[in-house]
């Protein structure tokens, strides 16, 4: 049987009033204090989307969850595509011809 790493990711919705996240979300305020930054690093583009469909749904709950908010307390939400960003970087640095020290 072929191993096949792409799984097939289903969001549910379940919980449209997100409360599961803003009681995440509310003991987070209340450890660190606000605001709370959200680096998302899920893939934006996919052929077939798997990831961001998760990258979806996450920025819908932050944006409900911050309508609730005050200004100065609402969740900072970065979604950040980690994978594309490096495709761009490895495509321009080539490591090899880096010393030792010049990686660190």
């Amino acid at each position: 049987m072929p191993f096949c790493s792409a799984v097939l990711i289903v969001v549910p919705v379940i919980d449209p009033f997100y409360s599961r996240a803003a009681k995440h979300f509310d003991d987070l305020l209340n450890r660190y204090g606000s605001p709370i930054y959200l680096l998302n690093l899920i893939k934006c583009r996919e052929s077939q989307p798997r990831e961001s469909k998760l990258l979806v749904e996450y920025g819908h709950c932050v944006s409900y969850l911050n309508q609730f908010l005050p200004e100065k307390d609402r969740m900072r939400y970065i979604a950040w595509d980690m994978s594309q960003a490096w495709k761009r970087y490895a495509s321009r640095v080539n490591l090899r011809g880096l010393t030792d020290e010049q990686r660190e």
